[in-house]
């Protein structure tokens, strides 16, 4: 407002084609971000029950998967958690016709969880926890994930992880 804007600004990530860059970039309206959340969320949603164990090479899944993460991208462009957590999701989990790409989705996700998304923040300690590859094992990212307020709320059996993660020292 001390520029005379009309409208909030923040500094913070927003997806640029391929990669995050952090910059001062114009926040939607709680009002009409939280219908295009509720939005990408629904198609999300509706896209995994509706196509969960469908051909891939249907033309009908590979149209829903693209409008799905057209939206979801959107989301990420206006810098918003919840796009970045779906994005992640997509890349982590190869949901949404999309390519698994570790690296990428964990990328992703921490982005969303920086921002206070708690689902994203207890999926992490969940990938930390629970990977089979030494190289990405780490109690002390996944105590890291489990520790932000609220990512235990969301799935209690995760307590099960931080204490033995407690036990492990």
């Amino acid at each position: 407002y001390a520029c005379g804007l009309h409208f909030p600004v923040e500094f913070g990530p927003v997806l640029s084609k391929q990669s995050v860059e952090y910059r001062l970039h114009a926040l939607l309206p709680s009002a009409v971000a939280e219908t295009e959340i509720n939005k990408a969320t629904e198609l999300f949603v509706s896209f995994q029950s509706k196509y969960s164990s469908a051909d891939t090479h249907d033309k009908g899944k590979q149209a829903a998967a693209a409008k799905t993460t057209s939206l979801i991208r959107k989301l990420c462009e206006a810098g918003i958690p919840t796009g970045f957590y779906l994005l992640g999701r997509c890349y982590l989990y190869g949901e949404c016709c999309t390519d698994v790409n570790r690296k990428l989705g964990l990328q992703y996700m921490k982005i969303a969880a920086e921002q206070g998304h708690i689902e994203a923040a207890a999926q992490l300690g969940d990938a930390y926890y629970n990977s089979t590859s030494a190289m990405d094992r780490s109690f002390t990212l996944a105590h890291h994930f489990y520790s932000r307020p609220g990512a235990l709320a969301v799935e209690p059996s995760r307590q099960k992880a931080l204490e033995d993660i407690y036990a492990q020292k």
